[in-house]
């Protein structure tokens, strides 16, 4: 038999011993002791110092499993084993012979009842009253009062740890150590349920085993995945017998030294009786569970279940604590009076007040406006009746800046139904509404566009028949006659009419990207006395322009929208007047500065300054001043679209933004363009326009609704030597094409025509031939063509109103394209 080695030893002295036992065992008469019925639990015997039962009780024979006369004259050693002996029993007989009274209580193993906790009392016995011939043995079965004093120790050892909000690990270690004590010679297991996949996972094993041990890899709960599996997949407690023949089982849970007979697997549920884990104990072949254990090891595994349990509720509420603290939105707890009980970081935030300002004060206070105190009962009304509320409204903070909220409240209820507060969860919707506003905004300026972009088409195919008419007229003419200036005066004033019309599609940003060499400090001049009169008497602007400047390579009138926009920009930060001044010069950008779109490379570029006086701009918003709709103006002030068309002009010129402003001091923008000489060299950059050169009698179809600019461009193409056949619409297009489809050259294409699109007209063009080249002649936006001038290599499109020389420059292009 087997016994615990920690035991609780009391030794008395023979003045301890005369005092306490006045009536002393060993004094009485001996047969009469063992043969009287004993109380329930006490267990008599008489030992010989050598060891040996000279006479026992029918408790203790009982307990044995043996009869009186068996167990008479059996050696203690054989009797109990040699390790309980050794380790408990014999020290404590030699201190009783030894004439010590001795009192100690300890488990033992018996063959019938199992492990059971005695309090044992050793008594000198003297038969002749002088020498010490017996030791009277006196105990008593204390297994139930020291199991509920295990399990109480157990209960409140594991609950203090939980209280505390000790990790789970540190818990059911704990309950693994605690659990062991009571039920030695045990493997102890908890395994959770990973509520990801599902899976078992190993939380806490005996110390001994190896971390790689198969035994501890994660699996799927299942009938047959063994004892822990079996009994989390049906939620209830399963045993396993006869184990000794899974040896690598055995061997892994206790090491091969230990065999493992048995195993016991409960399941430990949560508040909501969903299954988290299982408690597993595995026992050798020479322990086993009875009722008493049971108790134990299912008072374990609830004590692990509600740890883990805990463990979960606590990670739950930190989580919603956490995000509460965190949530960008601000939230405001009251109870269901409307005092504040609880406000997060966010509301501090955005409102300015601290917690500490609000807590405990009616929701209220925070009203500051005269129709605060109406509006707030229109919304407890609305609460009064069970229904959460949601909506906007205007509040101030505590700088009595006003913002707009978009808030939602809703009541909270007890378990009764009643409410016991208010939870409302508010969002600064300012920005939104401003964004709103802008949106409309830019609405109506789109339908503007739309307009002016109608007129704008109408009015280029008038100045196409104006430039092709004069054209022709001059072609005939002396240029230095007086009917020749004549001509060209109505040109030069065409070209005023083109170049207005280009700034009427800027500002509806449906303007064709027109790149040509230009001079920037002619452009710049010719703009300064528009300038003059858009800024008025009390903004002083000046030019510093670098002499002999070299021509840039771009739009003009994307130019001079960039121009524009950032003069009114400047304007706009010196509502009491300034100075704005503008400097070109050709240089190298500096290294370290952030460009926009991108770094620049190092080469030169023509850079045009703008610098002015004005406000500056604000730190927080310098990342933000190139987004589309972004604006620091007050409502109804600004769409928020200069800046960013700015970026997007000069990301079409491959060219770079940088600025740099300090609040109060004022703002500069230098802007770099690419050199014409560099964008003409340059193969990835833009293509400088060659010389025009004659036909080779190569036919053309030519695709354009409207009669005089047919007949006039005709007439063109025809004089530099191509053939040409006509189409007044796409229909008639396509019909021509299908019957010149082999000697059609190039197919020059209106974008907009009845019945047809010029696109439509193309579409059926390269279902039968890919190579053929194609211009688009477009006075409204090349964006009807979607991204086929993109893809396409051999597509070109050309801007109405156009010259001769740059008609024939595209037919050209595209014939060098398909030889």
């Amino acid at each position: 038999m087997e016994g615990e080695l920690h035991t609780n030893i009391k030794v008395e002295s023979p003045v301890t011993k005369a005092r306490g036992f006045e009536s002393h065992p060993s004094e009485r008469d001996n047969s009469s002791l063992l043969k009287r019925p004993c109380p329930i639990g006490e267990f008599v015997s008489l030992i010989t110092p050598d060891y040996r039962y000279a006479s026992v009780n029918n408790g203790l024979a009982e307990a044995q499993g043996k009869t009186i006369e068996a167990l008479t004259g059996m050696p203690l050693r054989e009797v109990w084993g040699e390790t309980v002996f050794e380790g408990i029993i014999k020290e404590h007989l030699d201190a009783c012979l030894a004439d010590e009274v001795v009192h100690y209580q300890s488990w033992f193993d018996f063959p019938n009842t199992g492990r059971r906790y005695w309090e044992v009392s050793y008594y000198p016995y003297r038969e002749d009253a002088k020498n010490i011939s017996h030791a009277m043995v006196v105990t008593r079965d204390m297994t139930e009062q020291q199991r509920s004093r295990e399990l109480l120790d157990l209960e409140s050892g594991v609950l203090e740890l939980i209280a505390k909000g000790v990790h789970p690990r540190g818990t059911l270690s704990l309950l693994q150590e605690k659990v062991t004590q009571i039920l030695p010679g045990i493997f102890f297991f908890i395994r959770v349920v990973n509520r990801k996949n599902g899976h078992l996972e190993t939380f806490l094993h005996p110390p001994h085993l190896d971390l790689d041990s198969p035994f501890l890899k994660p699996f799927k709960p299942s009938q047959d995945s063994g004892v822990c599996g079996a009994a989390v997949y049906h939620g209830t407690a399963v045993a396993m017998e006869n184990l000794e023949g899974q040896n690598w089982k055995a061997n892994q849970v206790a090491g091969p030294e230990t065999p493992i007979e048995r195993a016991l697997a409960i399941p430990f549920r949560g508040s909501k009786e969903k299954v988290l884990g299982v408690a597993s104990f595995y026992y050798p072949p020479d322990k086993f569970y009875e009722s008493a254990q049971l108790e134990v090891l299912e008072f374990a595994s609830r004590l692990a279940g509600l740890a883990i349990d805990q463990f979960y509720a606590e990670q739950q509420r930190i989580r919603l604590e956490t995000a509460i603290e965190q949530a960008g939105e601000s939230i405001i707890i009251t109870d269901a009076d409307g005092i504040i009980q609880y406000v997060n970081p966010a509301f501090e935030s955005c409102s300015g007040y601290t917690r500490e300002e609000v807590l405990q004060k009616p929701v209220s206070t925070l009203d500051r406006d005269e129709d605060g105190e109406s509006f707030r009962q229109l919304v407890f009304e609305e609460l009064r009746h069970g229904n959460l509320w949601s909506g906007r409204f205007q509040t101030r903070r505590k700088d009595g800046s006003l913002f707009e909220t978009e808030a939602t409240v809703t009541p909270v209820r007890d378990t009764d139904g009643e409410i016991v507060s208010w939870v409302s969860v508010q969002r600064d919707v300012t920005h939104q509404a401003n964004l709103e506003n802008q949106l409309r905004h830019a609405q109506k300026m789109e339908a503007v566009g739309q307009l002016a972009g109608g007129v704008a088409h109408d009015f280029n195919n008038i100045l196409q028949a104006i430039y092709g008419a004069s054209e022709m007229a001059l072609s005939g003419l002396d240029e230095s006659s007086q009917a020749g200036q004549d001509i060209e005066d109505v040109i030069k004033s065409a070209d005023r009419g083109s170049e207005l019309i280009r700034q009427l599609l800027a500002f509806s940003r449906r303007n064709v990207y027109k790149p040509q060499p230009v001079n920037l400090n002619s452009l710049v001049k010719e703009m300064l006395k528009m300038l003059d009169r858009i800024l008025g008497e009390n903004i002083e602007i000046t030019f510093l322009p670098q002499p002999d400047l070299a021509e840039l390579w771009g739009d003009s009138g994307q130019i001079e929208q960039i121009l524009l926009n950032l003069v009114m920009n400047a304007r706009d930060s010196m509502p009491d007047g300034g100075r704005i001044a503008i400097q070109t010069v050709v240089t190298s950008p500096p290294l370290g500065p952030q460009y926009y779109p991108s770094e620049p490379e190092r080469k030169n570029y023509v850079r045009m300054s703008l610098s002015d006086t004005g406000t500056g701009i604000p730190e927080e918003v310098k990342d933000r001043i190139f987004e589309p709709f972004f604006t620091t103006k007050e409502v109804g002030k600004g769409t928020g679209l200069g800046l960013s068309i700015v970026f997007g002009i000069l990301k079409q010129h491959q060219g770079f933004v940088h600025f740099e402003s300090r609040k109060g001091r004022g703002t500069r923008f230098d802007l770099y363009f690419p050199l014409a000489d560099q964008a003409a060299s340059d193969p990835k950059g833009p293509v400088a326009p060659k010389t025009p050169r004659s036909g080779n009698d190569e036919l053309i179809l030519l695709a354009e609704d409207n009669d005089q600019i047919r007949e006039v461009t005709a007439t063109m193409l025809r004089r530099a030597g191509y053939r040409v056949i006509e189409a007044s619409d796409g229909v008639e297009a396509i019909r021509l094409f299908e019957r010149h489809m082999l000697d059609t050259a190039l197919a020059f294409l209106d974008v907009r025509m009845p019945n047809e699109s010029g696109k439509a007209v193309y579409e059926a063009i390269r279902r039968v031939r890919s190579e053929l080249p194609v211009v688009f002649a477009t006075g409204f936006s090349a964006d009807i063509l979607g991204n086929c001038a993109e893809v396409d290599p051999l597509v070109q499109v050309l801007p109405k109103p156009f010259r001769e020389s740059e008609l024939l420059e595209k037919v050209a292009r595209g014939l060098r394209m398909l030889s």
